[in-house]
Parts: structure tokens; C-alpha cells; sequence
């Protein structure tokens, strides 16, 4: 990896960490707002995300269970399961796993325990 690829890499991890952490003691409109937020940052995922401000809008048992674990969830475990699911599975996983892809000449295994 480059110098630029690194940092790129560095200022998502800390942009969404400092998202998270601003996330527990949000209201609902804000997080709505973040979903559009988060768009622009992975388009790759725009339905997904679509799918998860739609849950949010109608108050769906999900909405229930992201707030339970923003906002009663130990902030080292919660930071812990941002920093490894959501930025280097989801965001940066991608190609990476590409690249080993490439490199080994068979699919990366992917397990979530």
C-alpha cells in the first residue's frame, strides 16, 4: 500500500470512529441525517444504507437493537466492533480481499463471530 492509500485508510477509520461515538447520545432525526452522511462516504453501499434509514424511519426492531448497542455497550467494545466489522470488513475489506484474491488465486474466507 502507498503513502495516500494509508492515509485514506487512517482518516476513514477515525472519521467513523468519531461518528460512532457521537451516535450514543443522538436523536433520531440525527441519525437519519447520518444515514445520508454515510452515503456520500460508501456510496458502494447506498441501498444498504437506504435500507437501514428506512428501518430508522419506521422504528423497526433493529432501530431498537442499534440503539441498545450505542448506547448501553462498554464504549471500548463498541469502538472494538466498529473499528473491526463496520471499517475493516465492510469499507476496507473489499480490496483487500480483492487483493488476496489476486495474489493466492482463490476467495478470501470471510467468518463473523
Amino acid at each position: 500500500m502507498g503513502y495516500m492509500e494509508n492515509f485514506k485508510n487512517y482518516t476513514t477509520k477515525q472519521t467513523v470512529n468519531l461518528i460512532i461515538k457521537a451516535l450514543g447520545n443522538t436523536s433520531d432525526e440525527n441519525l437519519i441525517r447520518l444515514t445520508y452522511a454515510a452515503e456520500r462516504i460508501a456510496p458502494r453501499f447506498k441501498p444498504e444504507i437506504g435500507k437501514v434509514r428506512k428501518m430508522f424511519e419506521d422504528k423497526a426492531p433493529a432501530y431498537f437493537l442499534a440503539q441498545k448497542v450505542l448506547k448501553e455497550i462498554h464504549p471500548n467494545v463498541r469502538d472494538k466492533m466498529v473499528l473491526n466489522f463496520m471499517i475493516n470488513y465492510i469499507l476496507l475489506g473489499p480490496k483487500r480481499r480483492e487483493d488476496f484474491q489476486k495474489r493466492e488465486g482463490i476467495p478470501c474466507p470471510a467468518v463473523i463471530v
